[in-house]
């Protein structure tokens, strides 16, 4: 009998301990790409297997929804996009990715990017969420985002051979701490 107890209090020791890599039920670890009270600025490339894009993306959550631009380093905005929990549209994209299925690709991985911690996304509960060292990784079928300690985000897309990769620019930090 003694030793059922000690067992039982053992594995919730062994729980407890380990909650802290673990993903609770109802709040699960959440990516943060963004401050939704800020203006967010990001250093992005995107690689694919043919061509490489490097530019800056600006975002900010206004009225219940993500809406940002993408800029290459000439100035040439690549596209205008809005994101919420239900759909993902891209504006005034730039004619060299304005194809059907490339505009849904990017739609659909700037979409999971941006609500993967939204509760009325429908991928919220299925991803798999796990922490490496210290990085936070989150899974769901093809797309996979990690989210390292330095800030810098790098969004997979596995099926289309797609990598994003966006670093918080430095003035980033300051203009949250100045906003107040």
């Amino acid at each position: 009998m003694k030793c059922r107890i000690w067992i039982s209090m053992t594995v919730c020791l062994l729980q407890a301990c380990s909650a802290g890599h673990a993903v609770s039920g109802d709040r699960p670890l959440p990516l943060q790409m963004a401050d939704i009270s800020a203006t967010n600025r990001f250093g992005v490339v995107i690689t694919t297997g043919k061509a490489t894009v490097t530019g800056v993306m600006v975002a900010k959550y206004i009225d219940r929804v993500w809406k940002g631009a993408l800029v290459n380093e000439f100035g040439v905005k690549i596209f205008d996009f809005i994101s919420s929990p239900q759909a993902c549209t891209l504006l005034n994209v730039v004619s060299f990715i304005d194809r059907r299925h490339v505009k849904k690709t990017i739609a659909a991985d700037l979409r999971f990017l941006f609500e993967i911690d939204h509760p009325e996304y429908p991928p919220y509960r299925k991803a798999k969420r796990r922490i490496r060292q210290d990085t936070l990784e989150i899974t769901c079928r093809s797309t996979t985002a990690l989210r390292f300690a330095d800030g810098n985000i790098r969004l997979e897309n596995k099926k289309r051979g797609i990598v994003y990769l966006f670093t918080p620019l430095n003035d980033q930090k300051r203009n949250v701490s100045t906003d107040e």
